[in-house]
């Protein structure tokens, strides 16, 4: 179990925060370097990778109010197939809070198109929070946990721990960084007293990362990554070949394919810049796709992506990085197609890996 944290104590205005809008994010907290809170048990193995999207930093915490149950989740980007060694999840709670333990479990899902998708394992882990307003992280690092495996790709670590009691003091609370590196996405869901059903998942948009982190042992021979958010491709065609190429390595390729059955690519030549360009099917002076790839990294640490096709014809576009991680947009035969943006398409922690 790791027990390294410092203190500060909680502030009369983030209790009555947290009492008010039922989301606590205080700020204030005290700040720490990047691996204070962790310390591993044993030799750490060269290969064990420690996953983490925060920078050891704690700018506040989270729990939901008036519900029975909560779980928060996070995606981390693995870049081989391997093991799982540990996971670790950082919490706080309110020095009036009745109860020095924390009963919660760690469950793994799957990606689904950029969401928690269904569950793969479930695990318990028990720790002690003292009620001084120190965080605390907890490690599950021995078990059945050290065997689960986990796929190259995307998979997603939540924490799901019950509330207390129904006043708002009574809660145990997981802690948070806002201002770390990123290149995560964070998810949260509830369920309501007397009610075994949870609400859908919401993206959390108001945090940088959980302080939960992952510890992997990969294996020795490297894993092509999956598509991080693939759409299913439209039926009919396959892109062949590269159309553009923008600033950063990105390489753009789309086919398209008739309602009389024929198929054809995206051709280039109108006009392109490092960052945008135009497509055509069958006549150079009717542009069919606008695409724009931006580099949002000094913004948000991701490259943006862009679409805006005019046509009903069945289409796939495929936007492919440096790591061949690829990003996807199709359309089925028919339909008018639908524009698609994303400034999260393409981690920039990721180029040249």
């Amino acid at each position: 179990m790791l027990t390294r944290s410092r203190s500060k104590a909680w502030t009369t205005a983030c209790s009555a925060a947290l009492v008010a809008a039922g989301i606590l994010v205080p700020a204030g907290l005290a700040a720490q370097q990047a691996g204070d809170l962790l310390t591993w048990r044993g030799v750490a193995s060269a290969a064990v990778t420690e996953y983490r999207y925060d920078n050891g930093g704690v700018d506040g915490a989270v729990v939901v109010s008036g519900v029975d149950e909560q779980e928060f989740v996070q995606r981390f980007r693995l870049r081989r197939a391997g093991t799982v060694t540990s996971a670790t999840a950082c919490f706080s709670r309110h020095p009036e809070a009745i109860a020095a333990d924390v009963s919660f479990a760690f469950t793994f899902y799957r990606d689904s198109g950029g969401r928690p998708g269904g569950r793969l394992a479930s695990y318990r882990a028990t720790g002690t929070i003292l009620a001084d307003g120190k965080e605390h992280c907890i490690s599950l690092d021995r078990g059945d946990i050290t065997g689960q495996r986990l796929t190259a790709g995307d998979t997603w670590l939540g924490v799901r721990w019950p509330n207390i009691g129904s006043l708002t003091l009574l809660h145990n609370f997981l802690v948070v960084d806002k201002d770390g590196p990123g290149g995560t996405k964070n998810f949260k869901r509830h369920r309501f007293p007397e009610s075994d059903r949870w609400e859908p998942w919401r993206h959390d948009t108001g945090v940088t990362a959980y302080l939960i982190r992952l510890g992997v042992e990969h294996d020795d021979a490297p894993t092509p990554s999956p598509d991080p958010e693939p759409e299913p491709p439209a039926p009919g065609c396959t892109p062949n070949t590269t159309a553009l190429e923008f600033d950063g390595g990105y390489r753009v390729s789309l086919c398209y394919v008739t309602p009389g059955g024929a198929a054809g690519e995206g051709k280039a030549g109108i006009w392109a810049s490092g960052q945008a360009g135009l497509l055509w099917f069958f006549d150079r002076g009717n542009a069919e796709v606008l695409i724009k790839v931006l580099d949002g990294c000094d913004h948000n640490g991701y490259r943006w992506v862009f679409v805006a096709p005019v046509t009903d014809l069945e289409f796939n576009l495929w936007v492919t990085g440096p790591n061949g991680r690829r990003w996807t947009h199709s359309n089925t035969q028919g339909a008018t197609a639908a524009t698609k943006s994303d400034t999260r398409a393409f981690s920039c922690s990721d180029e040249g890996t």
